[in-house]
């Protein structure tokens, strides 16, 4: 038995599980920001129609304007399409939109094409644009959703 100032060795000692602290990232220097409600419910910006169909109707034709289709290549172009068109929608600013864009490039080889898009939707503040382009080739669809969030 050990004495009463005696340490008792580690293997002796009951173990209890012990859960890791959650590390605090260190301090950079900066202080961070914290932002307090506006309760403002309107865009400062509003969401422009007009603007963001030019940005897609110039961003489709300078894509798309020789593009031929082959599968595998019309995959990427419409990702590229669709990456393009809301780089430079966000360049507009509006403040308080979410933006969403999709392109479907299809075969232009005499068929009809419907395509429908829903989503959950407040008709008062979100808004969207679309545009069809066509070569001899393809036929593109492009459309934007501007979704407002609070």
């Amino acid at each position: 038995m050990p004495h009463r100032h005696q340490a008792t060795p580690a293997a002796a000692r009951p173990t209890t599980p012990t859960t890791p602290e959650p590390e605090e990232p260190p301090f950079d220097g900066k202080f961070r920001a914290v932002y307090q409600n506006t309760y403002r419910l309107e865009p400062k910006r509003p969401w422009a129609e007009e603007s963001v169909l030019g940005c897609l109707r110039d961003v489709m034709h300078e894509m798309l304007a020789s593009a031929e289709y082959d599968v595998e290549k019309c995959a990427g172009l419409a990702c590229s399409t669709a990456e393009e068109v809301r780089a430079r929608v966000r360049e507009l600013g509006f403040d308080r939109y979410k933006i969403l864009c999709v392109v479907h490039i299809h075969e232009k080889v005499f068929q009809g094409i419907h395509s429908e898009l829903g989503y959950l939707w407040d008709v008062h503040r979100d808004r969207f644009v679309t545009y069809t382009f066509s070569n001899t080739h393809i036929i593109a669809t492009g459309a934007v959703f501007g979704v407002y969030y609070e």
